[in-house]
C-alpha cells in the first residue's frame, strides 16, 4: 500500500505577503487573483455536473460525477463507475487509503494504488428494500465513517460494524468543525453526534430561523456560520449568536451560499451557486472575488475542497476548476483593454504605477486589486509610456513625447527627447541619471531644490536608439541598440565621455545572434542561441560562460534574461515560457518556477519584469500584469515525488490490471510480449513532464526525452532483471521500480539446474568416451606406429644388409683383386727369379774367373733364399684367401675328406679362376704338371668329363 504520509511534511508558505513600495509602505497581500485552471467535461471525460471532491492519501484527486467517481492523478483522468451505473453524489478519502463513494442506495469504497478495486457495503446499510436513501455527504473520522442522506446518518465503525441514526427532522448537511460533527436542522435545533447518538447543542434554539450552509472554526472555539441569504453569524462556545456586519457578510447576504472553508492562510473561502467564490480575510472583509468574468467556467459552485498543496478545487454545475492558491503568481487581468499593453511598472507612495501604450495608470495597492478596470489614468499621460521608475522618491516617466516627473498628480516635463527608455544611475557620480531614448542618451541632474532636471545630451551617442542600459561593477555602462549592436560607455566624474565604442564581432558580438543584454551579480552577459557569454576584461571580449548552465538547463540558451535585485534570475525562451530561478543568500540559484504562456505572456521584444521590492516582482504583459513573490514559492514542491500506480499486462482477453505496492518487485511471466507501467505525479497546477531510464543488469540506457505521457509500454522484452527510474520536471525527486521478466519454463532456475546437471553428466560421459576413444586411437596409432617401425626396421635392416652386402662384395672384390694380385705377383716373382737363376747359372758356367764365381755364388744364395720364402708367400696368400672365402677349405674337406694339401692349393687357385699357365709357377711345375694335377683332382671330386673343374669351384 502506498504510504498514507506521502504528502506529509509539505511546507506551504502563507500567502499573506508584505508587498512594499518604494516608500516603505506595505500592502498586506499580493495584488491580483490566483490562476484558474479549467477542466471541462471534454477534458475529464465525464458529465458536466459534479457534486463533490476529495484528495486520497496518495495525492490523487477524486470527484463525484454522474457517470461515477472521476480520478485525476495530475496527468490522466479515469472513471470508476459505480456497480449499479448510478451517479456518485459523494466521495471522501480516508487515512487508510480508501476512497468512499455514495449514491442512491449505494455505499462502498475503492482501494488499491490506482483505486480500481471496489468493495460494496450496500448490504450493511440497505437491508430493508424500502430504504430509498441517497448518500449526499461522507465524512471520515478517527472512529468511524459517516454517510449522510437528507434524513438518516449511517456510521461504519473501524471494526466493520455499522450503525444508523435517524434525526427528528430532515436536514441538509452535517458539518465538521475541528474534530466535532454538528447537525443543524432548519426550524429546529442544532445537534452534535456523540457516542452513536445526537446530543442537543446548548443555545442552538436561536438558530431555528437560519438556513445554515457553512460551519467553520473562528478565533478559538467560536463557530462561524454561513447562511443562505442571511450573511455570516458567529456562534460562541457559550451558545451566543451574533450577527457579523462586514463586507464579506454583506456580499454573501445577496448571494446564494453553497459551501465554504478555512484556508491555510487564515483567509476564508465562500462558494455560491450564483456568483462564483469570495475570499475574505480573517476580519471577514472581502479580498478577492472570482467568478465567470475572471476565470471560472460557471458561477454555480456545488462543492469545494483544498488539496495538500493548499490549492482549491471548485466542483461546479459545469466542469471543475482549480484555484492555484499556493503559486507565487497573482493576475490582474484587463479583459476590457482599459490598460492596453503594460510596458513597465513600479510602486510609489502606496500606489502601483503602470506605464502602458495607453498612458500612465495608477491604483492604490491592496489585496483586492483584481482587474485593470480598477486603475485610473494619470491626467495628461495619453500616449505611449515606455518607462516608469522612482529615483530619490521622485517618479520619472519615459514617454513617447519626452521624459516627465509626477508632482502633485501633475506631469512636469524634464526633456523633450522622444521615447524615454531605461534609466541608470552612474556609479562614478550618483548625482546624475543616464537615460536612453529614440535618438541617443541624455543626462538628468538634480537642481538646487533637489528636483531632477535635464542636464545635457551625450553627443557621442546622438542618433542611436539605445533602449536597454545596464551598469557593471566597474561603473561601465553597457547599452543595447534598439535594432542591433552592443555599446560600452565610460564616463568621468564630470559626466564627460571617456570612451564610447561599439562591441564588434572580434569582441564576441555576432550580428545575426541578436543577443540580449543582462547584468548579473555585477558581470555583463549576452544571451544567445548558443548559450550565455560573459565579458572578460583580460580577453577584452565576450566569451562563452557555462557557470550557470547546469542550474539553468535549457534556459541557458534563452534569448532573454532579466536579473532581480537580490540575485534572482528570470529567463524567457522562444516559446515565451517564463522561468524564475530564486537565489539564496550566497546567490546560488535553485527552485525553477515556470510560468505557462497560456496563463500569462510578456510583450515580445519588450519583456519587462520589474522588482518592486525585495522578493516581489511585477510582470508586464499584453493583457494586464502578474505579481510574483518568491517567498511563497521556494520549497513548496520539494518533497512530493512520483509513484507507480499499475502494471497492465496484455493477454489474449485484453489488458490485466495489477497493483504495484510500495517497494514491490514486479514479476512478469514468460510469454507476456506487451505490458505497461502506469505512474503519476499528483501535481495539478502545471504541465508535468516525465522522463525515464531503464537499467538492464550493469548497463543503463540514457534518459529518455521529456514527455507528458504518464505510462511506459514495453514490447518483446527479453527475460532478465530490470530497474526503471522515473523523474519529473517538478523537482529532483525520483521513483524506482524493479521488475523481472521470467524465462520460459524450460529456462527456469530448476530447468537450468537440470540442464547443468545433464550437461555436467553428459560432459563427464563425453570426456570418458573421448578418453576411451583417445586411448583406443592411441593404441591403434601405437600399433600402427609399431608396425611401421617394424616395417621400417625390417626395411632398414634389409637396406643395411644390402649396404653391408654391397660393402662386403666391394671388400671381397677388393680382396680378391689383392689376392689375385698377390698370386700374380707370386707367380711373376717366382718366374722372374727362376729366369734370373737360370741366367746366372749360365753366366757361372761361362765365366771361370774366381772372383766372379764367388760373387755369383753370393747372388745365387740370395736368390735361393728368396725362392725359399715361397712357403711364407703362400701362407700369406692363404690367409687372404680364407678372409675372402671363409670356410672354403673346410667345406671341401667335409665333402671330400680325401683331398690333400696340394689338392686344396690347386682348388684355391681354380677358385681364383687362374689358368694352368698361371698356376704352374706357383707349384714350380710345368703346365702339363698342372693339367695332371687337375686330372687327379677331378677324379677325387668325382666330376664327369662334361663338368668344368673351374666352374665347379667358382660356384662353391
Amino acid at each position: 500500500m502506498l504510504s498514507n504520509k506521502l504528502f506529509a511534511g509539505l511546507i506551504i508558505p502563507l500567502l499573506v505577503f508584505s508587498f512594499k513600495n518604494s516608500s516603505g509602505q506595505k500592502c498586506n497581500r499580493l495584488p491580483g487573483i490566483p490562476n484558474v485552471i479549467n477542466f471541462s467535461k471534454d477534458v475529464y471525460g465525464g458529465n458536466s455536473q459534479n457534486w463533490s471532491a476529495t484528495q486520497t492519501a496518495s495525492g490523487i484527486m477524486a470527484f463525484g460525477n454522474a457517470i461515477g467517481a472521476l480520478c485525476f492523478d495530475g496527468s490522466r483522468w479515469e472513471v470508476r463507475p459505480s456497480p449499479s451505473n448510478s451517479l456518485v453524489r459523494s466521495v471522501a478519502a480516508s487515512s487508510d487509503g480508501r476512497l468512499y463513494v455514495g449514491g442512491y442506495r449505494q455505499i462502498g469504497y475503492w482501494s488499491g494504488p490506482a483505486y480500481n478495486h471496489y468493495t460494496n457495503l450496500d448490504s450493511l446499510f440497505f437491508k430493508d428494500p424500502s430504504c430509498k436513501e441517497e448518500i449526499w455527504k461522507i465524512i471520515p473520522t478517527s472512529e468511524f465513517v459517516l454517510f449522510q442522506s437528507f434524513s438518516r446518518l449511517f456510521l461504519l465503525y473501524n471494526d466493520g460494524t455499522a450503525a444508523q441514526i435517524v434525526p427528528p427532522h430532515p436536514f441538509i448537511f452535517v458539518h465538521q468543525v475541528n474534530d466535532r460533527l454538528f447537525l443543524p436542522i432548519e426550524g429546529d435545533r442544532m445537534y452534535e453526534i456523540k457516542n452513536r447518538r445526537l446530543v442537543e447543542v446548548p443555545g442552538s434554539e436561536a438558530l431555528k430561523k437560519l438556513t445554515i450552509r457553512v460551519m467553520l472554526p473562528f478565533n478559538g472555539n467560536s463557530i462561524l456560520l454561513g447562511t443562505d441569504k442571511n450573511g455570516l453569524w458567529l456562534f460562541s462556545e457559550q451558545g451566543e449568536l451574533q450577527k457579523i456586519n462586514t463586507s464579506a457578510s454583506t456580499w454573501l447576504a445577496s448571494n446564494s451560499l453553497s459551501c465554504g472553508m478555512r484556508l491555510n492562510t487564515g483567509d476564508y473561502l465562500f462558494a455560491t451557486t450564483n456568483n462564483g467564490v469570495l475570499i475574505a480575510d480573517n476580519d471577514l472583509q472581502v479580498v478577492q472575488h472570482v467568478n465567470k468574468s475572471n476565470g471560472l467556467q460557471c458561477n454555480t459552485i456545488l462543492n469545494a475542497t483544498q488539496d495538500c498543496y493548499k490549492n482549491v478545487w471548485l466542483v461546479q454545475e459545469k466542469g471543475i476548476d482549480l484555484l492555484v492558491m499556493n503559486a507565487p503568481l497573482r493576475y490582474v487581468r484587463d479583459p476590457e483593454d482599459m490598460l492596453g499593453t503594460v510596458l513597465h511598472a513600479t510602486t510609489w507612495n502606496g500606489k502601483l504605477y503602470l506605464a502602458t501604450n495607453h498612458g500612465l495608470f495608477s491604483q492604490k495597492l491592496s489585496g483586492n486589486l483584481n482587474s485593470g478596470s480598477q486603475f485610473e489614468k494619470v491626467k495628461n499621460s495619453d500616449g505611449l509610456a515606455w518607462h516608469v521608475s522612482v529615483w530619490d522618491d521622485q517618479l520619472i516617466i519615459g514617454h513617447e513625447k519626452g521624459t516627465y516627473t509626477l508632482e502633485n498628480d501633475q506631469l512636469r516635463k524634464l526633456d523633450d527627447s522622444p521615447g524615454g527608455w531605461d534609466i541608470v544611475r552612474p556609479k562614478i557620480n550618483t548625482d546624475y541619471l543616464l537615460q536612453g531614448n529614440y535618438n541617443g542618451l541624455v543626462l538628468l541632474k538634480k537642481n538646487n531644490n533637489g528636483k531632477w532636471t535635464f542636464f545635457r545630451k551625450i553627443k557621442e551617442a546622438e542618433g542611436l536608439p539605445l533602449r536597454n542600459l545596464v551598469q557593471d561593477k566597474m561603473g561601465r555602462i553597457w547599452l543595447k541598440h534598439a535594432k542591433e549592436g552592443i555599446y560600452c560607455l565610460r564616463l568621468d566624474t564630470a559626466m564627460n565621455v571617456k570612451d564610447f565604442k561599439l562591441i564588434n564581432e572580434t569582441q564576441g558580438v555576432i550580428g545575426n545572434e541578436k543577443p540580449g543584454l543582462v547584468q548579473y551579480n555585477g558581470d555583463i552577459f549576452l544571451t544567445t542561441p548558443d548559450g550565455m557569454k560573459k565579458w572578460d576584461d583580460r580577453a577584452a571580449r565576450f566569451i562563452k560562460d557555462t557557470s550557470l548552465k547546469q542550474i539553468l538547463g535549457a534556459y541557458w540558451r534563452a534569448p532573454k534574461m532579466i536579473a532581480g535585485d537580490n540575485g534572482d534570475l528570470w529567463a524567457i525562451n522562444k516559446r515565451n515560457d517564463i522561468c524564475f530561478f530564486v537565489a539564496d543568500k550566497n546567490h546560488v540559484l535553485s527552485y525553477p518556477y515556470v510560468v505557462n504562456p497560456k496563463n500569462f505572456s510578456l510583450n515580445y521584444d519588450f519583456e519587462q519584469i520589474v522588482p518592486t521590492s525585495e522578493n516581489y516582482y511585477v510582470l508586464c504583459g499584453e493583457e494586464g500584469i502578474a505579481t510574483f513573490s518568491n517567498m511563497s514559492y521556494a520549497g513548496s514542491l520539494n518533497t512530493v515525488k512520483p509513484f507507480f500506480l499499475q502494471l497492465l499486462i496484455h493477454k489474449k482477453g485484453g489488458w490485466q490490471e495489477l497493483d504495484i505496492e510500495n517497494d514491490q518487485k514486479i514479476v512478469i511471466p514468460y510469454g507476456v510480449s506487451q505490458f505497461r507501467l502506469k505512474y503519476a505525479m499528483p501535481v495539478f497546477d502545471r504541465d508535468t513532464r516525465f522522463r525515464y531510464k531503464i537499467q538492464d543488469g550493469g548497463s543503463a540506457q540514457p534518459w529518455s526525452e521529456w514527455t507528458a505521457l504518464s505510462e511506459k509500454e514495453f514490447i518483446n522484452m527479453r527475460p532478465g532483471d530490470y530497474v526503471f527510474l522515473l523523474e519529473t520536471n517538478v523537482n529532483s525527486k525520483s521513483a524506482m521500480v524493479t521488475f523481472t521478466i521470467l524465462p520460459p519454463w524450460y529456462w527456469s532456475i530448476y530447468a537450468q539446474i537440470f540442464y547443468l546437471a545433464f550437461l555436467f553428466t553428459g560432459a563427464l560421459l563425453t570426456v570418458k568416451w573421448a578418453q576411451n576413444k583417445m586411448r583406443r586411437q592411441k593404441e591403434k596409432i601405437q600399433r600402427k606406429m609399431n608396425e611401421e617401425l617394424a616395417t621400417q626396421k625390417e626395411q632398414f635392416e634389409r637396406a643395411q644388409e644390402r649396404v653391408k652386402k654391397a660393402q662386403l662384395e666391394r671388400d671381397l672384390e677388393l680382396k680378391e683383386k689383392e689376392l689375385a694380385n698377390s698370386a700374380i705377383g707370386l707367380v711373376k716373382k717366382n718366374e722372374f727369379l727362376e729366369k734370373l737363376r737360370n741366367d746366372l747359372a749360365q753366366v757361372k758356367e761361362s765365366n771361370r774367373q774366381m772372383e766372379a764365381d764367388a760373387q755369383l755364388n753370393k747372388i745365387i744364395r740370395q736368390i735361393n733364399k728368396n725362392i725359399q720364402t715361397e712357403k711364407e708367400d703362400w701362407e700369406l696368400f692363404e690367409s687372404r684367401f680364407n678372409a675372402i672365402h671363409d670356410g672354403f677349405y673346410q667345406g671341401l674337406l667335409n665333402s671330400y675328406p680325401g683331398l690333400t694339401p696340394q689338392d686344396l692349393k690347386l682348388a684355391a687357385c681354380l677358385k681364383m679362376n687362374l689358368t694352368s699357365k698361371e698356376i704352374a709357377p706357383i707349384f714350380n711345375i710345368s703346365v702339363k704338371g698342372v693339367e695332371l694335377k687337375r686330372y687327379r683332382l677331378r677324379r677325387k671330386l668325382n666330376l664327369s668329363a662334361e663338368q668344368n673343374l673351374t666352374e665347379f669351384f667358382l660356384r662353391l
